[in-house]
């Protein structure tokens, strides 16, 4: 098939050792003489066409046993004619970046110069097959008996993204309540070309995978990565491309288009996150993180990203919350309840059995939808915001729905389409007020009464 020379690598934090091959063209007519390796001239050198090797290549390699222990090692190969590199990532710690570029390329082997620490090294890929690609001759000696090859799986959606600038992966709007600077780099120590005001919408081109934490003070740390946008500036007049720290946008996109397997995108979500619900829920992972907080310590804005986990909807949401006062202090409060998955077709909860974050068919539609506190409240109760489940698998808050910015409903009658909540009023009474739902997103009220206890 091919002829390969294995070059060693030491890879990480856990003694990975990836054999790497050069692999020379079994072409009769381009071996009329024998070469073993690159220094072939110009001339005998078949460049394949651009979609033959632009793109993304993985190698996943999950619970290897070394020494009583199970580790995962996952390399990612992003290839481009600008910008190329190598994503490391062992386990769950976080991702490894190493920026690089092409520097030879024949029918069967493509060479990756990427610049670790200071050190140029070249990785090898290998086509030994149109379409199929190996990291050859591997070998992880936490394996025993250790395999001498490994296949690397290239990904097909980020095959057809293109060029930079090219095609659209998401759209998005600014969270930075003092906008945001365009890069011309993937850095904070690149040139500003532009600055994108708050709210203002962007479109997102193209994920670099540069992961970067950044110190926002106060002990609070942002995780994100740098992402190629476009933003139509109505100052100028005219478009600026460049690149920006996705921490500070909010975005829903379907995770299909950025990972290969729902399992990755899971493992990602996972990451660098204060409270992360994946128990919570069969059809979405949820997390909060708190990005700001008042003079007392409490949170003043909350990070809620939700990440949908079946077959039927893998979509990624961002969207940032202020509540008006909560209990906690520092941390966000983890404390979430699921009542979507009760059997009983009218639910019911004891009053004051809450929560922070609330799981249930509040418009009785069949779709799971959540509930946020936004105020402790009083003796009357707490005060929540409700986001409902669109039919595209996001969330919106929905100033229809009759109890938004309200107190939380006690029970849910399916069958005859209505919604009641009950709340003290001082020490002596207790009101009730019933909505039926008539239509989507509309409702009557049906009854209000105040009672003495």
């Amino acid at each position: 098939m091919t002829n390969c020379r294995l070059v060693f690598r030491a890879l990480f934090l856990v003694n990975i050792v990836i054999m790497l091959c050069q692999c020379k063209e079994n072409d009769t007519k381009a071996n009329t003489k024998e070469n073993n390796d690159l220094e072939t001239s110009e001339k005998d050198i078949n460049i394949p066409s651009k979609k033959t090797w632009m793109g993304r290549y993985h190698l996943d390699l999950e619970d290897i046993p070394h020494m009583g222990e199970a580790n995962s090692v996952y390399l990612t190969f992003d290839v481009n004619e600008t910008r190329s590199s190598l994503t490391v990532r062992v386990n769950d710690e976080k991702p490894v970046k190493y920026f690089g570029e092409i520097i030879k390329k024949t029918n069967d082997t493509l060479v990756l110069q990427v610049v670790e620490d200071g050190e140029d090294i070249d990785y090898y890929i290998c086509q030994y097959e149109p379409g199929y690609y190996q990291v050859s001759g591997s070998e992880i000696y936490m394996i025993n008996p250790p395999n001498d090859q490994y296949d690397l799986v290239k990904s097909k959606t980020y095959k057809d993204q293109g060029d930079l600038g090219i095609s659209l992966l998401y759209e998005g709007y600014v969270n930075s309540e003092n906008g945001l600077n365009i890069r011309n780099e993937p850095s904070l120590k690149s040139d500003k070309i532009g600055t994108i005001p708050y709210e203002a919408s962007v479109k997102v081109l193209r994920r670099t995978n540069n992961f970067e934490n950044l110190n926002l003070g106060n002990g609070r740390i942002a995780h994100g990565q740098w992402v190629y946008i476009s933003f139509f500036s109505s100052i100028t007049n005219k478009e600026v491309k460049g690149y920006i720290y996705d921490y500070f946008i909010n975005y829903s996109v379907d995770s299909s288009i950025l990972y290969d397997s729902l399992d990755q995108a899971k493992k990602s979500f996972s990451l660098d996150k204060q409270c992360v619900m994946d128990n919570a829920s069969s059809n979405f992972i949820y997390s909060m993180q708190a990005l700001a907080y008042n003079e007392e310590d409490r949170p003043s804005k909350v990070r809620i990203e939700i990440q949908g986990i079946t077959d039927e909807n893998s979509i990624f949401q961002r969207l940032d919350y202020f509540p008006s006062l909560w209990y906690s202090y520092g941390e966000v409060s983890c404390d979430v309840r699921n009542y979507f998955e009760v059997s009983s077709d009218n639910r019911s909860i004891e009053i004051g059995a809450y929560g922070y974050f609330i799981i249930w068919d509040f418009n009785m539609d069949g779709l799971e939808d959540f509930a946020v506190l936004h105020d402790v409240g009083g003796s009357a109760g707490s005060i929540y915001d409700f986001f409902l489940q669109q039919e595209n698998g996001t969330f919106l808050r929905e100033d229809s729905f009759p109890f938004q910015l309200s107190f939380f409903p006690t029970s849910i009658d399916f069958e005859n389409q209505t919604i009641t909540e009950m709340h003290p009023i001082g020490c002596c009474k207790i009101s009730t007020i019933t909505y039926k739902k008539i239509a989507k997103d509309e409702w009557e009220l049906v009854t209000s009464t105040v009672e003495e206890l």
